[in-house]
C-alpha cells in the first residue's frame, strides 16, 4: 500500500534524524540533556516514540472494528498498547530494579503474545511488519536491560557518556525501538485496510445475489 509505504518512509526518516542529532550533540557538543537526546527523559525523541506507540494502539483498535474474528483479543491489543504508551509518556521504562519497571515488561510481553497471536490471521505484508516490527523490538528491550552488564562483562565498564561505542549502543537499541513500535504499526493498519476491503466486498456480494 502506498500509505503504508509513505509511513515507513518517514519512519526511517524520523529514525536517521534522532540518531544523527544525538550524536552530534553528544559527541560534538559533549552535550547530553538537550531536546534530541536519546537517553534524555521527556525529549522529542521520547515523544516521537510515543507517538508510534499510540498509533499502534489505535490500529489495533481499528482493527478490532473491522476484523471477522478475534475482536475481544484484538480490543485488548488495543488497550495493553494504549497502557504501554502512557507508560512511555510517564517515562516509566523497563527496569528489572522496579516494580513498575517488572509491570512495564510484564505488559510488553502480553502485547508481544496478542500480537503474535493476531498476525496468524493477517495478510502477508502485515504479518511480516509485525513480526519483522517485534523482533526489533525485542532486540531493544533485551539491550535495554544488559546493556551496562555486557559491557562489563567485556571489559568496557568504565564506558559512559561521551565515549562513541556507549553512544551507539543508545542509538541502536532507541533505533530498534522506534522502528520496531513503526513496523507494528504499519502491520496493524494494513491489517485494518484489509480486514475493511475484506467486508465491503462481502457487503456488496450480499446486494448482489439475486
Amino acid at each position: 500500500m502506498t500509505i503504508a509505504r509513505v509511513v515507513l518512509a518517514a519512519g526511517l526518516v524520523l529514525l536517521v534524524a534522532q540518531s544523527v542529532a544525538d550524536l552530534v550533540v553528544s559527541l560534538g557538543f559533549h552535550s547530553y540533556h538537550s531536546l534530541v537526546d536519546l537517553d534524555r527523559n521527556n525529549g522529542i525523541p521520547d515523544i516521537v516514540s510515543t507517538v508510534a506507540i499510540l498509533c499502534a494502539a489505535l490500529g489495533a483498535g481499528m482493527l478490532s472494528l473491522r476484523a471477522a474474528r478475534g475482536r475481544s483479543r484484538l480490543a485488548i491489543l488495543a488497550g495493553v498498547l494504549t497502557l504501554i504508551a502512557l507508560a512511555d509518556a510517564v517515562q516509566a521504562g523497563v527496569d528489572r530494579s522496579t516494580l513498575s519497571g517488572d509491570l512495564v515488561l510484564a505488559t510488553i510481553a502480553v502485547a508481544a503474545l496478542l500480537l503474535l497471536a493476531t498476525s496468524f490471521e493477517m495478510p502477508r505484508s502485515a504479518k511480516v511488519s509485525t513480526l519483522v516490527g517485534l523482533g526489533f523490538l525485542a532486540v531493544a528491550v533485551a539491550g535495554g536491560l544488559t546493556y551496562d552488564t555486557s559491557l562489563a562483562q567485556i571489559g568496557l565498564a568504565d564506558l559512559g557518556r561521551g565515549d562513541v561505542t556507549y553512544e551507539l549502543g543508545i542509538v541502536a537499541k532507541q533505533g530498534l525501538e522506534l522502528a520496531g513500535w513503526t513496523l507494528i504499526a504499519v502491520g496493524l493498519w494494513v491489517a485494518a485496510a484489509a480486514a475493511e476491503r475484506r467486508r465491503t466486498e462481502r457487503t456488496g456480494a450480499r446486494f448482489q445475489t439475486p
